[in-house]
């Protein structure tokens, strides 16, 4: 399964780390826990805290937002990580 979107931002606590236009996430496994493969286009990212941690991934899905915490991604302009769990929608 593989879901696309546009937008999103990438934080460390309340500090902006990135901001993402377009993405997908790829189902990675499904047993014990669901995981996904995220592949994302960088637009802008604040070099110090893009290499702090553990990151928080929040994507655009219509009106609402996805959110997963204690991320690691890895890139430059195209990054890509692991999200592990369901995501808190909000």
């Amino acid at each position: 399964m593989k879901i696309a979107g546009t937008g999103g931002e990438i934080r460390v606590g309340y500090q902006r780390a990135a901001t993402l236009g377009a993405w997908s996430l790829t189902a990675s496994g499904y047993q014990p826990q669901v995981s996904y493969t995220l592949q994302a286009h960088v637009i802008d990212r604040d070099e110090y805290w893009f290499f702090e941690q553990p990151h928080a991934v929040s994507l655009r899905m219509g009106h609402r937002q996805w959110l997963w915490r204690d991320v690691t991604v890895t890139g430059d302009t195209t990054i890509t990580g692991e999200l592990t769990g369901s995501p808190f929608i909000t």
